[in-house]
């Protein structure tokens, strides 16, 4: 069995942050493989309500993308 030392994140950061990017992301993958994940994820309930953020009546926000729009036909992008 191999002999295993225990490492603070404070210790493993600078080590990650000198990785190249394809290691960093196979990284990434690795550690992603390890979180344990519930079998059977439902985050929305069935037959409950669920209050979601439209822009109606939202006049501010409104004025704010019109404003946006304005500029970009006057400025042709």
């Amino acid at each position: 069995m191999e002999n295993q030392t225990a490492m603070s994140l404070s210790n493993v950061i600078p080590i990650i942050r000198q990785l190249s990017t394809a290691e960093k992301q196979e990284l990434v993958q690795l550690l992603l493989a390890e979180v344990p994940t519930p079998q059977h994820i439902a985050p929305l309930q069935p037959f409950k309500t669920y209050h979601t953020y439209t822009p109606y009546h939202a006049v501010g926000a409104g004025r704010i993308l019109m404003q946006a729009m304005q500029v970009a036909k006057h400025s042709n992008i």
